[in-house]
């Protein structure tokens, strides 16, 4: 009879009415102010002001629920803030209510755990009581209610991932980053951002509820995953005389030998427990390492600079353990993708290595802290992350600190060396990285070498996404490796999926869009079916349908193609030319013209919602540049590749950054994005030779570092591109003066002319 009461009152639905039309914008902006005398270590206190919180952050948010989004991408963050925002302000039944219908509208991942599992099953606990039953009888039944939702072929590698995020470790932990970030937003002056005013409510949510009932919850989910994973702590010696720390993962009822799966990480999250426990129950054990002075591990640490050797170290003593076949394999993503792009480096690739998962991997100086030979703010950002024993996420999650810092740097016209004073972040990885602007010895150093590709025979799987911001990175180590290798054993999956979406269980929205259904796969299960094929002579799963498997948009089907440069054997070839029935772009040559503007550098553009992207356009100022459209499209393309353009130009200094972005129009005007590329003057011919302009005199600049991307391209659509003089705040800025560009900065207006000539210039984009 309780559960049928506890379901009535799950069915009260929430009114408001209609308002304006609202936009991520209009959400990240909003901030809350703390009680500058808040002591983060008194728990009561902290309590006290989560609840006074609450009621403005439903007043706040409930209108982005209630209205129409221009950008449905914040829903997972609205949604998130009113669950925890009715947990603290009372209303159990709200909570619930929201959570569930959150569920409606963005759980299409049935191979994950449903959203906001912690803070529902806490909310049924509160509201059991209210209703005259037990805490813990509330408890169980969220808990099974919510897996029960998932498909039912994933449920125990569900379950068991669960059983090891949700530990006593998880809830210490929970509350030791909830008084941090608490302490930054105290010292700072108070004020705490919507990205992080709910998340530090949930985290201390978690430390409390996770603290209490760990174990009630542990019994609901070992029915579903029975399987005892063993997590044990172990120290693995370095030839330097170091040790690193590590966690093992094994199924403590296996007794045979098995091959083992390595993860090098500077990230220690506390978060490799899921993956260990899936890995352990699908028939392997599993060795999560912290890189060198990362942690508990011993050492210094320099990213990028020590993988190579430790990885050999690792898997030395690993597979000389009493649970190893004496078989190793590797995985991970981003950085642990680039730490496996050193473990193949012949000098260190030790012999019981027999294949590689390299994921999403950042491609050091091709992609991070250089991109399109410029560097960045984020670089800073995260090297300030990774800098000592633990992750900054405290400061790192500021984004509105670091959204202020940038823009004070761009708004002053200082040199981007500056950087870190203008922060007040000093930090020795920054500092380094910006006295190598040209892709010079220091980073072709550290990267593998032609030997290494030609050498790697082991079966490798990378991974990447059409929105993946190391994309750049992980296609570089590919080409390379097919380039240099006749016959390379390299399979390569790559989806509508962002930086962490192609890495384990993507979710249903990836860079603020919703993928398709069919797009919607569980990438870790393929990757274990892979691991089996290359490490135990399993058959190779029938999803990866040849070397390359993506995603078709158009079919909205997974298929497969012989490389990823082979997927698009057809090119949209357009050519700038005079004004003609309302085009500037044709698909043969036009009459030869010049198409000319000049932008003052010394301009300082509102570039308000240049963190969102992807979000709201509409309030986002750029530099009027060159724009050309072609004539309406003929019929129906589907755009898969990364477009391509070979421009004749010339600029009236002796260097320039120049941004290109293509662009679709629709039949109604409206216009979308579709990629972007972006090129320094200088490295026009090579990113290791530095060549600068002769102003006024033109030469060909090749744009090769747009995103490999999937889009339809209607009939009646046009192709919009548009090219002008980089100037904003997103990376160091060049002022043109032709000597080292972090260290250059403006004294007065800076006007540079930037030509696009018609003859020689084209514009590619493949298609199917």
């Amino acid at each position: 009879m309780r559960h049928t009461l506890l379901a009535l009152a799950l069915a009260c639905g929430l009114q408001a009415s209609a308002q304006d039309t609202l936009s991520a914008s209009d959400f990240y902006n909003l901030s809350y102010q703390l009680s500058p005398t808040l002591n983060v270590k008194d728990s009561a206190a902290l309590d006290a002001q989560f609840r006074r919180v609450a009621p403005q952050l439903l007043s706040d948010v409930r209108p982005f629920l209630l209205t129409p989004l221009r950008d449905s991408s914040i829903l997972a963050d609205v949604y998130g803030t009113l669950v925890v925002a009715e947990i603290y302000n009372g209303n159990f039944t709200n909570a619930i209510a929201l959570a569930d219908k959150a569920r409606v509208r963005m759980y299409r991942t049935r191979y994950s755990s449903p959203p906001f599992l912690i803070a529902r099953a806490y909310a049924m606990g509160r509201l059991s009581e209210a209703m005259g039953g037990s805490f813990g009888e509330g408890v169980t039944m969220s808990v099974e209610h919510d897996l029960a939702l998932v498909d039912p072929a994933f449920r125990k590698d569900v379950a068991s991932g669960l059983r090891g995020r949700i530990t006593q470790a998880f809830a210490a932990g929970n509350g030791a980053d909830a008084r941090k970030y608490l302490q930054v937003a105290i010292d700072a002056g108070g004020a705490m951002e919507i990205g992080n005013m709910p998340y530090v409510m949930e985290l201390f949510l978690n430390r409390y509820f996770v603290g209490k009932e760990s174990e009630r919850i542990q019994r609901s989910l070992k029915v579903l995953a029975p399987e005892e994973v063993v997590r044990e702590a172990v120290r693995i010696p370095m030839r330097d005389g170091i040790r690193l720390n590590a966690f093992l993962f094994r199924d403590k009822a296996s007794k045979k030998k098995l091959p083992v799966l390595i993860m090098q990480s500077p990230y220690p999250s506390g978060s490799e427990a899921r993956q260990g426990n899936i890995y352990a129950i699908n028939g392997y054990v599993f060795l999560y390492v912290d890189c060198r002075g990362r942690r508990a591990s011993e050492g210094q640490f320099f990213p990028y600079e020590n993988d190579a050797r430790d990885y050999y170290d690792i898997i030395n003593w690993a597979v000389k353990q009493p649970w190893c076949n004496g078989v190793a394999g590797t995985t991970g993503g981003s950085y642990l993708g680039f730490a496996q792009w050193q473990a193949i480096r012949k000098e260190y690739r030790h012999p019981a290595l027999k294949a590689i998962n390299p994921m999403v991997s950042v491609g050091f100086g091709v992609d991070f802290p250089r991109f399109a030979g410029g560097f960045y703010p984020y670089i800073l950002r995260w090297a300030d992350y990774v800098d000592g024993k633990d992750l900054h996420s405290e400061r790192f999650e500021n984004g509105q600190f670091w959204k202020q810092k940038t823009w004070e740097l761009y708004r002053n016209r200082l040199p981007f060396a500056r950087y870190d004073s203008v922060t007040g972040i000093r930090n020795a990885f920054f500092t380094k990285w910006l006295q190598h602007p040209d892709f010079d010895g220091y980073w072709k150093g550290i990267l593998p070498k032609d030997a290494d590709y030609q050498g790697l025979d082991i079966p490798v799987l990378s991974t990447t996404g059409y929105y993946d911001d190391d994309q750049v990175g992980a296609l570089f180590y590919y080409r390379n490796h097919l380039r240099l290798r006749t016959n390379a054993n390299h399979h390569v999956l790559i989806g509508p999926f962002d930086h962490g979406g192609s890495q384990w269980m993507p979710s249903a929205t990836q860079a603020g869009v919703a993928i398709d259904d069919e797009a919607i796969i569980p990438i870790y299960k393929h990757v274990i079916g892979w691991f089996d094929w290359a490490l135990k002579g399993a058959p190779l799963p029938a999803f990866f349908k040849d070397k390359a498997t993506y995603y078709d948009p158009g079919s909205r089907s997974w298929k497969g193609a012989a490389s990823v440069d082979a997927i698009s054997s057809n090119k949209l070839v357009f050519h700038p030319g005079r004004f003609e029935a309302g085009a500037t772009l044709f698909q043969k040559d036009n009459a030869d013209t010049t198409f000319a503007y000049v932008h003052d550098l010394w301009t300082v553009l509102d570039s308000a919602s240049y963190f969102h992207p992807r979000g709201d356009s509409a309030k986002t100022a750029f530099n009027p540049g060159l724009t050309l459209v072609s004539a309406p499209l003929e019929r129906d393309y589907v755009l898969l590749g990364a477009p391509r353009a070979d421009l004749q130009l010339s600029v009236n200094v002796p260097d320039a950054d120049i941004d290109l972005f293509w662009m679709l129009e629709l039949p109604d005007g409206t216009r979308s994005t579709l990629d972007y590329d972006m090129a320094r003057l200088r490295y026009r011919r090579a990113a290791d030779r530095p060549v600068l302009m002769q102003p006024g005199v033109a030469d060909g600049v090749p744009f090769t570092n747009a995103l490999f991307v999937a889009e339809k391209l209607p009939k009646g659509a046009r192709i919009v591109v548009k090219v002008l003089v980089r100037n904003d705040a997103n990376g160091e800025k060049n002022w043109g003066y032709g000597g080292v560009v972090s260290e250059e900065r403006g004294s007065g207006p800076r006007p540079v002319e930037l030509k696009l000539l018609a003859a020689g210039s084209s514009f590619t984009l493949p298609v199917q």
